[in-house]
């Protein structure tokens, strides 16, 4: 046993940068593991480190086949039964992984394995319900403060605008209209509201996209101004750093015998509001994503083809397009303040998932895996929340990832019951 330790040790040392290995340095290491296996194969922490060596090649029937030798000697452990979940659940294999993932959250040594089996899973993290679930409550935008949240909710039989402390979850219902209001936004101030409404649209019927939405601002004292006029629709309004300028989405009014427009970029000056001005007017289809946090740039995504691309404009060059640094494809692209972290919801094996990329070390993590459609995330103000609705149990519901906290056990078994159920979605 102990010649079995010391040659662990040897091999974490031999490829402590792993990271920067070649292949045929990746090969030799794992050689090395293995015949260290073979010299002392009744050593179940071995056939472990083994397994995990394939498992960073992706060769994870052989970390799987490696996994059931060291349960062989060391029945339950966790690490094995969490190695070789992994490795089932990359390969497809989830009603099985599922099983062995549940083992290990049983165990009294779960709490170091939630995280990880999070990870697997797509969902490392903390997820917060938000507001009761009276009704359909979707799009959720958090206050610059960070303690209120403004969402629309039909739950008095029609699309409004509501408010909700995060803290005592008080609601408050703050417009009272027949016609739909939708999609609030704070100000960057805190001070006003701005939400899309079909309110003053006088079409009604005969527009291929249905009413016509204009965008309004609810002032502190409760007071809403109109703040785009004119033919089309318009929607997504998002606002400046410094609250003097609003960009949003147009769709032009189609006419009789000509075909559809494409969705364009406009931006209005809000202390002046004479005349919008186009910013972006490609032919793909785009979905707004804000400022970035100096101001100078806005970003959003695109369809081309049968997918997305993400793009970012300049304020003062609006028509000069540039491609993000974001290696996938996404949709609903929003930016955390310090310029690095995006975070974005993309199509996942027939499902909307969230997703979050650093731009820094290239990497995307998947924050959600529920088997429903889980969309347009937006961050907290300090970046340690992001907000978002999902469609769970046939309603919209409000939650909050938090990224400070793993999740908990009951939170990945509850997924892991749900992804039981549908195991092909996973």
């Amino acid at each position: 046993m102990k010649v079995g330790i010391a040659l662990i040790g040897c091999l974490l040392l031999s490829c402590a940068g792993r990271a920067s290995l070649s292949d045929s340095q990746r090969q030799h290491t794992t050689q090395k593991a293995l015949a260290a296996a073979q010299s002392d194969p009744n050593n179940p922490d071995l056939w472990i480190y083994l397994a995990e060596l394939y498992t960073q090649q992706d060769s994870f029937a052989r970390a799987a086949q490696t996994l059931d030798k060291a349960l062989d000697l060391r029945r339950g452990n966790p690490q094995a039964m969490y190695l070789k979940g992994a490795a089932l659940y990359r390969m497809g294999e989830f009603t099985q992984a599922i099983a062995l993932f549940k083992s290990v959250l049983y165990s009294p040594e779960h709490p170091l394995f939630c995280a990880k089996i999070g990870q697997v899973l797509g969902q490392p993290f903390h997820i917060v319900p938000l507001c009761d679930n009276i009704g359909d409550n979707a799009f959720p935008w958090p206050s610059p403060s960070q303690d209120e949240i403004v969402f629309q909710s039909n739950r008095d039989g029609n699309w409004e605008i509501y408010r909700q402390s995060l803290d005592k979850r008080q609601v408050q219902r703050l417009t009272f209209h027949n016609d739909r209001d939708e999609s609030p936004v704070f100000s960057m101030d805190g001070e006003s509201i701005y939400f899309t409404s079909t309110r003053n649209d006088t079409h009604k019927v005969g527009h291929s996209y249905g009413q016509m939405r204009k965008i309004y601002r609810l002032l502190g004292n409760g007071t809403i101004e109109q703040i785009t006029f004119g033919p089309g629709d318009d929607w997504s309004p998002r606002i400046s750093p410094n609250n003097k300028m609003m960009i949003y989405m147009h769709l032009k009014e189609n006419q009789p015998g000509v075909a559809e427009s494409k969705s364009q970029i406009m931006g209005i000056d809000l202390e002046r509001r004479p005349y919008p001005r186009l910013l972006a007017d490609t032919a793909g289809e785009k979905v707004l994503g804000g400022f970035e946090p100096n101001g100078d740039w806005i970003y959003y995504s695109e369809s081309r083809a049968d997918d997305y691309a993400c793009r970012r404009i300049s304020v003062s060059r609006p028509l000069e397009g540039h491609s993000c640094d974001l290696f996938c494809s996404a949709i609903g692209l929003y930016q955390w303040r310090d310029g690095k972290k995006w975070v974005y919801f993309r199509q996942n094996k027939g499902q909307f998932d969230i997703f979050l990329y650093d731009s820094a070390s290239q990497k995307e993590a998947r924050l959600t895996a529920w088997s429903t459609h889980e969309a347009f995330p937006v961050f907290s103000r300090d970046g340690r929340k992001i907000f978002f609705h999902s469609y769970r149990d046939k309603k919209y519901r409000l939650y909050a990832i938090d990224l400070d906290e793993a999740a908990s056990r009951d939170e990945l078994l509850l997924l892991l019951n749900e992804l039981n159920k549908q195991p092909l979605q996973s």
